[in-house]
């Protein structure tokens, strides 16, 4: 049933974007040069100092961090809200499985796209810079956390818009509010401080995602266990709030409201 549920959302997907591929392409450009006027824009505020290339290169991984999660996490609640205010909604309640692991496997089904053009925006960004990321195995657990705990808040934002429906405002929001959840040296472990960082969605994998491509660190057991137990907490929280988020919906016959 997954399975036929994520060839259909693939299918579609596939199909939106032979029909629309300007909105893919003009993402790509816009995010492109956003980046760069932050990064020459900077150097003239500077008064065109040099800036060391393990600096560039954290400020690349983060730029990039920031890209992935800033789809994932709008990505379900504006499609929710976008299947109100077309009528499909109800239309996907009928589907014979939970409305929350639906949802899981669009977001899943759609992650390869999103993924390819973060992947040309980092590619023009490192043909310009000149910046060299260290890519190795080690950094694909971080980079998975990253998607999940991404994917987890996006679940919560879309059980919101279960709700009310309208959550633009919040989704604007959001995407400052992620630049500060991936940028932000929080730090961890050590402490009641440490442990309470440690809490903070994306942050831990993004920091260590961070080091990993910018200066190849070497990263300790507790640090990939401190990753993975924050991606999938709150990949299981969002679900779980989502599902009930769903719950609360039918019983205040919200679900066909907008």
């Amino acid at each position: 049933m997954f399975t036929l549920l994520a060839y259909a959302e693939m299918r579609k997907n596939i199909i939106t974007i032979k029909r629309y591929p300007i909105e893919s392409v003009l993402g790509a450009i816009v995010f492109t040069l956003f980046f760069m006027g932050i990064f020459f824009g900077s150097r003239y505020l500077a008064g065109g100092a040099q800036v060391s290339d393990q600096r560039l290169a954290l400020t690349v991984a983060t730029y990039v961090v920031w890209l992935t999660t800033t789809g994932l996490f709008a990505g379900p609640g504006a499609q929710i809200s976008d299947d109100a205010r077309t009528g499909i909604l109800e239309q996907i309640f009928l589907a014979p499985c939970r409305f929350a692991s639906f949802i899981v496997v669009r977001v899943f089904s759609g992650l390869v796209h999103h993924l390819v053009l973060v992947a040309l925006v980092l590619s023009i960004i490192c043909l310009f810079t000149g910046v060299r990321l260290h890519y190795s195995i080690n950094a694909l657990i971080p980079f998975l956390c990253v998607i999940l705990a991404s994917i987890g808040l996006g679940l919560l934002v879309a059980g919101y818009a279960m709700v009310v429906k309208r959550v633009q405002s919040l989704l604007s929001l959001g995407q400052f509010i992620m630049l500060a959840l991936v940028a932000a040296p929080l730090g961890g472990h050590g402490g009641s401080f440490g442990m309470l960082t440690d809490l903070v969605p994306i942050n831990p994998s993004a920091q260590m995602l961070g080091r990993l491509l910018s200066q190849h660190s070497a990263m300790s057991t507790t640090d990939y266990v401190i990753c993975l137990t924050n991606g999938l907490a709150w990949f299981a929280l969002g679900y779980v709030m989502l599902d009930r988020a769903v719950k609360v919906a039918k019983q205040r016959g919200l679900v066909s409201g907008y």
